[in-house]
């Protein structure tokens, strides 16, 4: 596909010359060199960055209402800023068909694992009912009174008995 120079690129979008210059240096928009110094511009990068301008007036010079009557320039100039942003358009439905039939993928998978989890935690529920029915009771408390707690030895006394490391 033909890129544009920057003066074409002024006149189809919505930049001044200057901040296209600086767009391409600081690598915002790319474009490519040629060995002459004139920079070629694809119209669907710049059709990602810039607007495309508003088509003129008809009290401006040039200015057809039926474009059958444009320049062949013209037209070819437009046909491939408009085919640029097409490819670019459909690039982008390209990328959004396959991210939604990514998060439908996922949609699923989680409903699967959900499924997964829950008849996991019915079997737990089950095998631990199980279980409990397998232990027996457990003994009745006696009744009978505690033995008296013993009292602490007896230590010398010049021993501090209430620090048992010393």
């Amino acid at each position: 596909m033909a890129g544009l120079s920057i003066r074409e690129a002024v006149k189809h979008f919505d930049v001044s010359r200057p901040t296209l210059a600086n767009a391409l240096k600081t690598g915002k928009v790319t474009g490519v060199k040629d060995g002459q110094g004139v920079w070629s511009i694809d119209p669907a990068e710049l059709a990602r960055v810039y607007h495309a301008r508003s088509a003129p007036e008809p009290s401006e010079p040039g200015n057809t209402d039926n474009p059958a009557r444009s320049s062949p320039a013209e037209m070819s100039t437009v046909d491939t800023l408009l085919g640029g942003q097409l490819e670019a358009l459909r690039e982008s439905l390209t990328e959004a068909e396959k991210r939604a039939a990514e998060n439908e993928r996922r949609a699923i998978e989680s409903e699967q694992r959900a499924a997964v989890a829950e008849a996991l935690a019915e079997e737990r529920k089950r095998i631990l009912d199980e279980t409990l029915k397998l232990i027996p009771p457990p003994a009745p408390l006696s009744t009978a009174p505690a033995a008296p707690a013993a009292d602490p030895p007896s230590r010398p006394q010049s021993r501090r008995w209430h620090w048992p490391w010393s």
